[in-house]
């Protein structure tokens, strides 16, 4: 699939996974499960593919300084859980994803980058960051790996072993993806607006 199919569905997954109850952590579960959703496609390396993949990437570079630039303006309490305490570790977490993420880029296309252990690497190195971060980045690493595995070339789930798997049932880039993009951004909806209907009304 696409990449804003992968953001959207990235972040229904992990508001599912989390249902998060204040707007702070519907932050970082948005965000988390966006880059969880496009970072297991580091390896994308064609022209046409690379396009999709740099705009996917902007779009979460863009989501996180908004919720940057949110929690200052609105002091949301962010900032503070990022510097509380641990920075060291936050900052190994980051430092982790980092080095997974160039690891990634030189890696087979749908092989390291399309497994469970990029995927449970990725979301571990996370956690170090935030508890929170690390399953909203997992979920949207698995809803990555799902939708890829609706496509008709495989993927190297169990990396490092060689077998590939696949369903295929969908073309990567055909309306199969645009329908996963707007289910996931009706799920994005009804699920922000369950989390945080308790907040508002409370």
């Amino acid at each position: 699939m696409l990449g804003k199919a992968h953001i959207t569905c990235g972040i229904a997954a992990a508001l599912a996974v989390s249902l998060p109850s204040t707007p702070v952590d519907c932050i970082i579960c948005a965000v988390g499960g966006a880059a969880g959703g496009i970072l297991c496609d580091m390896e994308v390396r064609s022209a046409k593919r690379d396009r999709d993949a740099l705009v996917s990437r902007i779009i979460v570079l863009v989501m996180t300084a908004a919720a940057l630039i949110a929690d200052s303006m609105f002091h949301l309490g962010l900032r503070d859980l990022l510097i509380s305490d641990h920075a060291a570790q936050a900052a190994s977490g980051l430092l982790i994803m980092v080095l997974l993420c160039i690891m990634g880029r030189f890696s087979e296309h749908r092989s390291f980058t399309h497994s469970l252990l990029y995927s449970f690497l990725l979301a571990l190195g996370a956690a170090q960051i935030l508890p929170l971060f690390g399953y909203a980045v997992g979920a949207g690493c698995l809803s990555h790996l799902f939708l890829d595995l609706l496509n008709k070339k495989p993927l190297r789930l169990f990396y490092p072993l060689k077998k590939g798997f696949c369903l295929k049932l969908f073309y990567a880039d055909r309306l199969a993806s645009r329908v996963c993009m707007w289910l996931g951004l009706l799920a994005d909806i009804l699920l922000l607006s369950f989390c945080l209907s308790s907040y508002w009304h409370g």
